[in-house]
């Protein structure tokens, strides 16, 4: 399932990159602020995990160019991560949170389903997924601010990479039947935790 997932955020960020391109901008806009808050939300998630200091979080913000509207945006201004992984995994939160999001949301669409209610609430439902796997990706200021870290900490950097890589074929190959939700929840957590586990041990014999 979690496939189907990524391939979902991948075609709506192509469709709403498109759709931005040919002149649907305040379209996008308005079918993004759930989206953007959930993105912002994630974000925060992650610092108050890692202990990172949040200066400001604006879920929701207009931008304008000339005195025209621009975009919508959303930040949250905070202290640099101290750890690569920290860093890794406070800008790849939107992602993972818009995996869990659209689990829950795919949960809804059943229910909704199940019970014979009107189709209207799938509708809503299958936009607010749109708006949530459309903007799960990292801007590119979160990337810039990740590469900051990663270049301050590069060995913290390898070490959670190869946790990270070997959790995730480990859980590949060895993987047990679960339900497609937990399978999901377990596949995030296999790739997450030994990356970070490796890198608290590194950080701890460096003495960072």
């Amino acid at each position: 399932m979690i496939e189907g997932l990524f391939l979902l955020i991948l075609g709506c960020i192509i469709v709403y990159e498109i759709a931005k391109a040919v002149g649907f901008g305040k379209a996008c806009a308005a079918l993004s602020i759930a989206g953007i808050m959930a993105h912002e939300l994630a974000h925060a998630v992650g610092c108050l995990v890692f202990r990172v200091k949040i200066h400001q979080i604006s879920f929701l913000r207009v931008e304008w160019v000339g005195g025209k509207f621009a975009q919508l945006n959303g930040d949250v201004n905070c202290e640099g991560p101290k750890s690569a992984f920290a860093a890794i995994a406070i800008t790849f939160a939107p992602l993972v949170g818009g995996l869990l999001w659209l689990l829950a949301i795919a949960c809804g669409m059943s229910l909704v389903q199940a019970s014979g209610a009107d189709p209207m609430y799938t509708f809503l439902l299958w936009v607010l997924a749109f708006s949530i796997a459309s903007t799960a990706r990292p801007s590119i200021p979160d990337c810039s601010n990740m590469m900051a870290t990663i270049w301050k900490y590069p060995g913290q950097f390898l070490v959670a990479l190869l946790g990270m890589l070997a959790g995730g074929l480990a859980w590949w190959y060895f993987a047990p039947t679960l339900t497609e939700g937990w399978s999901v929840v377990a596949t995030v957590a296999a790739v997450l935790v030994p990356g970070w586990a490796l890198s608290k041990v590194y950080q701890k014999g460096r003495g960072q």
